[in-house]
């Protein structure tokens, strides 16, 4: 494989891999959106809220290491996959 190639698949690779860890820490923010609320004035300080309510230190640092974690892990699997791929093509040719 020639350098030029090797370099663009290496970006390549590494593009993809940041586009789908950031989609996966997203999803993971998401998430914590859908079913944990802070106290504040318009849910009456959780009274009214439908969600799990959660004080604001701890809602940021569920929303935190859950988006760190989800992207770490998204993206250290799609890294090997995309590497286990690339490997499998070089042998073929």
């Amino acid at each position: 494989m020639s350098l030029v190639k090797k370099k663009a698949t290496s970006v390549a690779t590494e593009m993809i891999n940041y586009a789908v860890s950031y989609l996966a820490g997203y999803s993971a923010s998401m998430l914590v959106n859908r079913y944990f609320v802070t106290r504040k004035l318009s849910n009456l300080w959780g009274l009214t809220a439908n969600k799990k309510v959660l004080d604001h230190d701890t809602y940021n640092a569920t929303l935190f290491w859950s988006t760190y974690f989800f992207g770490v892990v998204i993206g250290l699997t799609v890294s090997y996959l995309i590497k286990r791929f690339i490997t499998k093509d070089e042998e073929l040719v």
